[in-house]
């Protein structure tokens, strides 16, 4: 079953509970409207979709709670049981005008429909000084995470608070969020930063912010350009849609992974696969390391596999965003006579991945794609061995 992208199920949303359309039968109305098998009614006038449920059913959903932290994709036939009997949405306000809704999903139609002006497209804002006390709460949407993000200045003591926190409720394995704010004052090409905090999962009112004395900042202009950034301390390194083995009598075969929420990630770390490959009759490990600029993808014979002798591998090795665009790849890399007792690997560039702030692009993951071809080997030729972290 394949995912539907982010886009596609923004536009597919039900009229009447603006959830996705994941529970049957769909149906649509003379007036154009949509709605989902939680809503619709026998008799009510609508004409059940028979090839949006043929589609449907060749599809995943994510869970309508995702702002709950729940990541589940679930076909058509599960969801309605997963929300009745494991998963909830917890009610919530508006943090502008008090209206009380559902779910966390329904706050942010609600605010993308009310309160648009306070949306952000990127995590940025100005903040004008040359005005008297104020005080300004923005809104930004980032996976599935919905953010709340705001000021207060008060003129008389030249003082700035920044707060930030998430509605909602976050997935089990993002507890150590952190984030900070970078300032940047007119004619100052350096950023003021703050220092990292815990991020907050409360009312705006009760964010734990940070306080800046601005009569150490010069200001001609009175005008303040605010990033902030957000991330998880802990690596969130996950394998997807790969079976544990893979066919021993093919020769090829392609291995996914994903690094959700790749911009958050430490800049230095090691993953090892937690399970072996059967490759061309042979058990594969992979090893993927990020480390400074680089992204390093490490291959080697399971220590179980089979020793055959040497053989011929070929691979590619692709990076991926989440919208399915080649962001590097590099082909037909070729070792001969491989053993057991040696590693390939390569790496691979990340500056193509960074943006104008040597921060990694936001993007929902970033998928590594390696594409393997075992061959018997050539002829025999020295060729520089590398050696694999985990065969040393």
């Amino acid at each position: 079953m394949s995912l539907l992208p982010p886009e596609a199920l923004e536009k597919l949303t039900c009229s009447n509970c603006l959830q996705y359309p994941s529970a049957l039968p769909v149906k649509v109305y003379p007036n154009k409207s949509v709605k989902c098998g939680r809503c619709c009614r026998d008799g009510d006038g609508g004409t059940v979709s028979v090839l949006y449920e043929l589609l449907a059913r060749k599809c995943k959903f994510p869970c309508i709670n995702r702002f709950e932290g729940c990541r589940e994709q679930l076909s058509i036939d599960e969801a309605l049981e997963h929300e009745q009997n494991f998963c909830s949405a917890m009610g919530t306000k508006c943090p502008f005008c008090s209206t009380n809704l559902d779910s966390t999903c329904h706050l942010l139609l609600h605010l993308r429909k009310e309160h648009k002006s306070a949306g952000l497209e990127k995590p940025a804002f100005w903040i004008d000084l040359s005005l008297w006390d104020q005080q300004e709460i923005f809104f930004y949407c980032e996976d599935d995470l919905l953010i709340n993000v705001g000021y207060k200045y008060t003129m008389t003591k030249n003082e700035l608070m920044l707060y930030l926190n998430i509605n909602g409720k976050i997935h089990r394995n993002q507890t150590n969020l952190n984030h900070k704010f970078k300032l940047y004052f007119w004619q100052n090409e350096t950023p003021f930063e703050t220092a990292n905090i815990a991020s907050v999962h409360s009312d705006l009112s009760d964010a734990r912010g940070f306080k800046v004395d601005l009569t150490n900042h010069k200001n001609s202009k009175n005008i303040i350009f605010c990033m902030f950034e957000l991330w998880d301390s802990t690596d969130t390194l996950n394998i997807a849609n790969i079976p544990q083995t893979i066919d021993g009598a093919a020769s090829e075969a392609i291995l996914r992974f994903e690094f959700h929420r790749f911009n958050m990630l430490r800049p230095n770390f090691m993953y090892y696969s937690d399970f072996d490959y059967w490759v061309g009759k042979r058990l594969w490990m992979v090893a993927i390391e990020i480390s400074s600029d680089n992204l390093g993808i490490y291959l080697c014979q399971g220590l179980k596999s089979c020793q055959e002798g040497p053989c011929k591998i070929i691979a590619d090795v692709a990076l991926i965003s989440s919208k399915n665009e080649e962001l590097n790849v590099v082909h037909n890399m070729t070792k001969n006579n491989f053993k057991i007792s040696a590693g390939w690997k390569n790496f691979l560039n990340l500056n193509v991945l960074r943006d104008g702030q040597n921060g990694f692009m936001t993007d929902n993951c970033i998928k590594i794609e390696v594409s393997i071809k075992v061959l018997p080997p050539e002829v025999d030729k020295d060729e520089e061995k590398n050696d694999c972290p985990n065969c040393r």
